[in-house]
């Protein structure tokens, strides 16, 4: 299901910060919630890189272009690897702020889809509707940390008793509109799979 083919439903500020749009796709509903962009963040963070650059390039001059002690060698390995690993760390913070998106799909075959990443490093999880309960907010714990790419969001449910979430950075206002489309989703699904009343009972019913 592309995004791209998806007709626009929510209200956006004329030339107003691109926020959570709700569209309509050919088989139901789909949330798109791309990143709101910290540009003074993203700046710094690559100032930063750039001299987390530096110090790689002399650790790994020192570690394999000279010949130290084993002991200076095996001090360089261990701080390489953490410095390697922090600057991967940053670098997908980076990423996920130029080019990161929440998606959310509901499927009138019954399922519930979330996506979440950016380009091939996205995550997406598939939830038969019938197994999602209790949407609803996160609650103010966790709100304040809603806004972190590695939080479940500003929107809660369950999922076979396990915690899941969406929207990262959403206002109350946004959250409000994902959680009642939703519930008014799953009330839907829930009606059209209870089974109908046999003839007998309603004979005897009536």
């Amino acid at each position: 299901m592309a995004v791209d083919d998806l007709q626009n439903l929510s209200d956006r500020p004329a030339g107003g910060p691109a926020r959570m749009t709700i569209r309509k796709t050919a088989d139901g509903i789909g949330v798109y919630n791309p990143t709101r962009r910290k540009i003074a963040l993203v700046l710094f963070l690559i100032v930063w890189l750039a001299g987390w650059s530096v110090g790689e390039f002399f650790a790994l001059w020192g570690l394999f272009g000279s010949s130290s002690p084993f002991a200076v060698d095996l001090f360089l390995l261990v701080w390489v690897t953490a410095w390697t690993f922090g600057g991967l760390v940053v670098w997908s913070v980076v990423a996920w702020q130029l080019f990161g998106v929440e998606k959310l799909f509901l499927i009138d075959g019954g399922a519930i889809v979330t996506e979440r990443g950016f380009g091939p490093f996205t995550r997406r999880k598939v939830f038969p509707v019938e197994k999602v309960t209790e949407v609803g907010y996160a609650p103010p714990a966790a709100k304040s940390a809603a806004d972190g790419f590695l939080s479940r969001g500003k929107v809660k449910f369950m999922v076979d008793g396990k915690p899941a979430g969406f929207g990262i950075e959403l206002d109350d206002k946004e959250a409000g509109q994902v959680v009642d489309l939703m519930r008014r989703f799953i009330e839907r699904h829930t009606v059209e799979a209870s089974p109908a009343d046999e003839p007998g009972e309603a004979a005897a019913t009536a």
